[in-house]
């Protein structure tokens, strides 16, 4: 076993903390993908992006529960492996990172879209589902495999009278460095800030518009049922907003982290910030299934059918 006691925190982390909570998100968005890909909700726009974005959630934590592979040092030597450091590049590297950039910017659009709403622009339209998930797959995919130019080198352990042939990740292309520098600082904070920005001018024109609403008398004669549509719209439109500060926040510990890593270098500290920081934004990315059942009637309402007929299905078997 691997006798550096530095790395324990970072180890235990990725080992027992971070697979728990891969877990919860992988499970929550299976249940977010299957609401949202109702037949009732296939043709609404965001419901459409709202579903893309839960199953490229389960396809990050779906790689995220095996983070231990390549992280138990301090618990067993297994991580030393070539093969654990190849299904790390590969799996949890590679593949797991072709999601972030589609996660962003259908979250992007799904702003867009409710800000749009909001200020009544009905001249700028957004482009076809279709389009916007080619164009984003796309650029998802050139985002992951970049990461595949990384290398993985071998090295000899000597503990006392034991030695352990190990194996690490490394990138020596220096051109691949910086090509990742940049495509991490897009991703990390350009298109995060562009988020944040859509949000809350989409946040001071809602409140406008509720405050405008509550000074007009209602009429008695008004139409309930156009009442209760534009009740569920503006309920969507707050779902929208808040999940997008959420996701803000999530966003945070690695704005820090690329302006730290700056002044202070890749230090220990660094490395074991960014670990803590990676925890923090998991757990925040994983806040999606509650701002659901909290703010969206809909998708309550979808999910308790889908509940009481897998029961009624059940009991008839039973």
């Amino acid at each position: 076993m691997s006798t550096e006691l530095d790395l324990y925190p970072t180890d235990f982390i990725f080992t027992f903390v971070v697979p728990v909570i891969c877990f919860y998100g992988f499970i929550t968005n299976i249940i977010n993908a299957i609401i949202f890909g109702n037949k009732k909700l296939r043709s609404n726009f965001s419901f459409n992006c709202l579903f893309i974005i839960s199953c490229a959630y389960a396809w990050y934590f779906a790689f995220g529960i095996t983070s231990f592979v390549g992280n138990c040092y301090s618990f067993c030597d297994f991580a030393y492996t070539y093969t654990a450091n190849l299904y790390y590049k590969w799996g949890f590297g590679v593949l797991k990172l072709c999601s972030p950039i589609l996660i962003l910017l259908f979250q992007i659009l799904v702003s867009l879209q409710r800000f749009l709403i909001i200020q009544n622009i009905t001249k700028f339209k957004i482009p076809n589902i279709y389009i916007c998930f080619g164009v984003s797959l796309f650029l998802s995919l050139l985002y992951g495999f970049q990461f595949a130019s990384q290398d993985i080198a071998t090295y000899t352990i000597t503990n006392g009278n034991m030695t352990i042939e190990a194996a690490y990740i490394t990138n020596n292309n220096p051109v691949a460095t910086k090509i990742n520098l940049v495509t991490s600082i897009i991703r990390s904070i350009v298109l995060v800030l562009i988020m944040f920005l859509i949000n809350v001018f989409s946040l001071i024109a809602f409140r406008r518009s509720v405050e405008k609403k509550k000074k007009l008398k209602i009429s008695a004669k008004s139409d309930d049922s156009q009442s209760n549509e534009k009740k569920a719209s503006r309920n969507f439109t707050r779902m929208v907003i808040i999940m997008g500060f959420v996701h803000f926040a999530a966003s945070i510990p690695n704005m820090i982290y690329f302006i730290l890593q700056n002044v202070l270098g890749y230090t220990q500290f660094m490395y074991t910030y960014l670990n803590v920081g990676n925890t923090i934004t998991l757990v925040l990315n994983c806040s999606d299934f509650l701002v659901y059942i909290l703010f969206n009637k809909v998708y309550k309402q979808t999910l308790i059918e889908n509940v009481t007929n897998i029961s009624k299905k059940i009991c008839f078997k039973s």
